[in-house]
C-alpha cells in the first residue's frame, strides 16, 4: 500500500512539474514576440468608449515605443503614473492634470497574456505626439484617472 502511494505521489510530482515547465514555456514564448491586435472598436461593450472625452484627474505619462530601431517610435503608450521604463523607450511626455482625451477607437492584443485592452487616442493639447498612434492602457482611463463624458455615460 505504501508502495503504491509513493509511487502514485511520484507521478503527480511530474505531471505538476511537466504543466509547469510547459505553461512557464508558453508564457516565454507569447510574451516574447511583438503583440498583435484586432479592432474591437464596433462589440458591445467597447463601442461605448469610442467618442468619449476624458480630462485627466491626476496626472498621466506617454511612452514612446520602438521594437527594433531605437531611434524610430513605433507607437506611443499612456499609461498612469509612474509609467514604464526599458530600452524600447524613446521619449517619456508627462501628460498634466486637466489635459483633455479622446477615445477614437479600441483593440484587443489576441497573444498577449496581460493587458488586453488598448484605447487609441487622441490628445490634441500635446502637439508633439501627433506624428504617433497614440493607446492608452486600459487603467489610465479608469474613473481614479479621468473623468470621461460622452457616449458613455449619456
Amino acid at each position: 500500500m505504501t508502495r503504491t502511494l509513493v509511487a502514485w505521489g511520484k507521478r503527480i510530482f511530474w505531471s505538476l512539474t511537466l504543466s509547469v515547465v510547459l505553461l512557464f514555456g508558453l508564457f516565454v514564448l507569447g510574451t516574447s514576440c511583438q503583440a498583435r491586435y484586432t479592432d474591437v472598436s464596433q462589440k458591445p461593450g467597447h463601442a461605448e468608449r469610442v467618442g468619449q472625452r476624458c480630462t485627466v484627474l491626476k496626472g498621466l505619462r506617454a511612452h514612446g515605443f520602438s521594437w527594433d530601431q531605437p531611434d524610430v517610435t513605433y507607437e506611443v503608450r499612456v499609461t498612469s503614473l509612474p509609467g514604464v521604463d526599458g530600452r524600447e523607450i524613446t521619449f517619456k511626455v508627462n501628460i498634466p492634470k486637466g489635459t483633455g482625451i479622446v477615445v477614437t477607437g479600441v483593440r484587443e492584443c489576441w497573444n498577449c497574456p496581460f493587458g488586453r485592452i488598448k484605447y487609441a487616442v487622441e490628445i490634441p493639447e500635446l502637439t508633439e505626439l501627433a506624428p504617433h498612434r497614440v493607446f492608452a492602457d486600459a487603467d489610465a482611463l479608469e474613473p481614479d484617472q479621468v473623468l470621461c463624458v460622452g457616449r458613455h455615460y449619456q
